[in-house]
């Protein structure tokens, strides 16, 4: 007997409509990070100075780069075997978790090094985008692929427009406190 895709547990034929939970949670896990993008780069400034929070950040976006990158094939057979939904929330907590860290009174100003070494090492779970894609590719039938990759793939560049787009007014409003508004 041939064996298919619906034998494992963890993959295989879904109802169509069950890939659309992951709409709101790519858009709201990118809003939430674009959300902060406007106040991140002058407290990077404040707390390593001018050239070194270029080097900072750029140090972060490499050393998060290559432990993707060493860390995706791990990541991809693990949610091949287990399911995709729970690498998907370690993902989404690694991407929310250094903006979150960063309302802690008093880790801005002293420990602002741990935003940008949570945020480095939670690469580790993979792209969110990634096995957004991989979901969505297990959930719905070969013909409607495409469409449901361009509605996914639509999501990321909509939740940065509105998450910078909301932050911009909401900063003016409030103040240029940091990241305080985040907890609102």
């Amino acid at each position: 007997a041939k064996a298919t895709s619906s034998s494992s547990p963890t993959r295989g034929d879904h109802a169509a409509p069950t890939f659309k939970w992951i709409l709101p949670v790519i858009f709201g896990t990118f809003m939430g990070s674009s959300a902060l993008f406007p106040t991140v780069a002058p407290m990077r400034v404040a707390f390593y100075g001018s050239a070194e929070s270029y080097v900072a950040s750029n140090i972060r976006k490499v050393a998060g780069g290559l432990i993707a990158f060493a860390s995706a094939a791990t990541v991809g057979a693990l949610s091949d075997r287990y399911g995709r939904r729970p690498f998907l929330f370690a993902s989404v907590i690694s991407n929310l978790l250094p903006p979150a860290l960063l309302v802690v009174p008093g880790v801005i100003e002293t420990y602002f090094w741990l935003y940008d070494v949570i945020g480095a090492l939670g690469s580790f779970t993979g792209g969110i985008v990634f096995l957004s894609f991989a979901y969505a590719a297990d959930t719905v039938s070969h013909d409607d692929k495409g469409k449901v990759f361009a509605i996914v793939g639509a999501m990321i560049p909509l939740s940065f427009l509105f998450g910078t787009s909301i932050s911009v007014p909401l900063q003016k409003a409030i103040g240029n406190t940091g990241p305080s508004y985040v907890a609102l």
